[in-house]
């Protein structure tokens, strides 16, 4: 009897075994896991088509450069920052139906923004020592990316490529008040050990603070 039972016991195993080996099963087994793979992709294709709807933010081109422009402006000299500030409202006033969510994800753009300068500064270094025009991968990325999302024009990137062939021959550069200096590695050094990465987050901070959850505009200029 119980020869008969491990009999049966094996004879239900060899089935089950067997069934597993069929080539219908098997193409069904495939089938349903086409389908889960399916079903996944669509899932993501759909959460990232959310994602992207919700930083989506509509500006328009002109604006877009606008703020391009002030920003490089003020990370390239802080003390302007009252008077970006306020242009920097003008813009994103005309924009008041943004969210705090979208508004978030254009912060963290302007912030990456922020550190062309500093990035352009060292490539400068480079470019005086080895006497010829230098780019990193880091800021061509940069480049690409906000002339991509409209903060960027080509002219902008154009303007910064003939200054760095200037660097690279030791030409004089047009300053303001009509000056002309020459960019050279001691002035270059001077330059990056004043630059202050948490000063920069401040700032930034400062510029994307509403006028009305801030004590004054002013106190980001000082």
């Amino acid at each position: 009897m119980v020869h008969m039972e491990k009999h049966q016991k094996s004879k239900i195993s060899s089935f089950a075994f067997s069934k597993t080996d069929d080539p219908s099963t098997k193409k069904y087994f495939f089938i349903i896991i086409s389908v889960l793979v399916v079903i996944s992709i669509i899932s993501f294709t759909a959460w990232n088509k959310a994602r992207v709807e919700l930083t989506e933010i509509h500006i328009s081109s002109e604006d877009k450069q606008r703020l391009g422009e002030l920003v490089l402006k003020v990370a390239s000299n802080p003390r302007d920052l009252k008077k970006v500030y306020n242009g920097f409202w003008n813009v994103l006033d005309k924009y008041n139906s943004l969210s705090a969510y979208q508004l978030s994800h254009l912060k963290e753009n302007m912030r990456e923004l922020f550190y062309l300068p500093k990035l352009f500064l060292e490539d400068a270094g480079n470019t005086v020592k080895n006497q010829s025009p230098f780019k990193s991968i880091e800021r061509d990325r940069l480049e690409k990316y906000f002339l991509q999302e409209g903060f960027l024009t080509e002219q902008q990137v154009e303007d910064d490529k003939e200054t760095m062939k200037l660097i690279a021959l030791k030409k004089p550069l047009k300053a303001s008040h009509g000056l002309e200096i020459i960019i050279e590695e001691k002035r270059i050094g001077e330059m990056l050990q004043n630059w202050n990465d948490k000063e920069i987050e401040k700032i930034i901070d400062r510029l994307f603070t509403p006028l009305k959850d801030s004590p004054t505009a002013e106190a980001g200029g000082k």
